[in-house]
């Protein structure tokens, strides 16, 4: 009889492990900003096996991520654009 094969381990299991081990020491603040960096990241890296993770797989998503920030950004639509409005309106 032969055991199936393990599957590769992918961010999901990186960041879940990570949750497991290191977030019951940091503050409710710093677990909001790692959750919401974990969620951001693991809708388009989660199931990347961790071996696939390389440098230019990542310098290509940071990339993507600037490109659509700064689409938003002449678009009028980033947070900081709102909070500059809500400012205004005060």
């Amino acid at each position: 009889m032969t055991t199936p094969p393990i599957p590769p381990r992918t961010l999901v299991d990186l960041f879940d492990q990570f949750r497991l081990e290191y977030f019951p020491d940091k503050t409710p603040g710093t677990r909001y900003v790692y959750q919401c960096f974990f969620l951001r990241t693991l809708a388009q890296l989660g199931n990347v096996p961790l071996a696939a993770v390389t440098p230019d797989l990542l310098r290509t998503w940071k990339t993507g991520i600037r490109e659509r920030t700064d689409k938003k950004r002449r678009e009028g639509k980033t947070m900081a654009t709102h909070r500059g409005k809500e400012a205004l309106l005060q």
